[in-house]
């Protein structure tokens, strides 16, 4: 593995991936990069696959549907200027500073 390396879980898995998400996001104008997205999501994947078969929460396991959301909500919001966690269906926003909307 490439870009999850001593990756565990799927939690460990979905913050790693917020982390280089946030880096290599092709939106992102500081070094974003629609390959290095494409090799990460591949690799997300993957791993996503093999962790959600053998790790659940007890509460709410892991579905391919489920994982789905959580990557198009992240993808979203990824270039917001704040902290963001995902906590089942909530998102927690963390650290904001001043946004300036244009609206045309």
């Amino acid at each position: 593995m490439k870009w999850f390396q001593g990756v565990n879980t799927i939690q460990e898995l979905r913050k790693q991936y917020r982390t280089l998400l946030k880096k290599y996001h092709p939106d992102n104008n500081e070094g974003g990069s629609l390959e290095v997205t494409q090799e990460i999501n591949t690799e997300y994947d993957a791993l996503f696959a093999t962790f959600s078969k053998e790790d659940t929460d007890g509460w709410n396991p892991y579905t391919q549907e489920e994982n789905e959301r959580f990557k198009a909500v992240l993808n979203e919001i990824i270039n917001f200027n704040m902290e963001i966690e995902i906590i089942g269906s909530w998102v927690w926003c963390f650290d904001a500073y001043g946004v300036v909307l244009q609206v045309n």
